[in-house]
């Protein structure tokens, strides 16, 4: 199993890891069935893109600004990740 995930990932073009730009949200009304409408629902935060390349990982908004200075923590939090890994996610803190 793991010799033919390897072989598909090396089939893989290869390229350095960069901003990406981000993909439009669509609204999707399917999480809503059953739903009684009591409490809070929506959490809200900073978009941001991850990018893992050489020996440090960027945090990007949706402008190509870096967050690495608001979020020291996470960037430090990802360092672990491989070389070239781009992660697309939204920085939300619940109290």
């Amino acid at each position: 199993m793991q010799k033919e995930i390897r072989a598909r990932l090396d089939s893989l073009p290869k390229t350095e890891a960069s901003f990406v730009e981000r993909w439009s949200a669509y609204r999707c009304r399917s999480y809503l069935r059953g739903w009684n409408g009591s409490g809070k629902f929506k959490l809200d935060g900073y978009r941001a893109l991850a990018v893992k390349s050489g020996d440090g990982v960027t945090l990007f908004s949706r402008r190509r600004k870096s967050l690495n200075r608001q979020f020291p923590y996470i960037a430090e939090a990802l360092g672990d990740l491989p070389a070239g890994t781009v992660l697309d996610g939204e920085v939300v803190c619940h109290r």
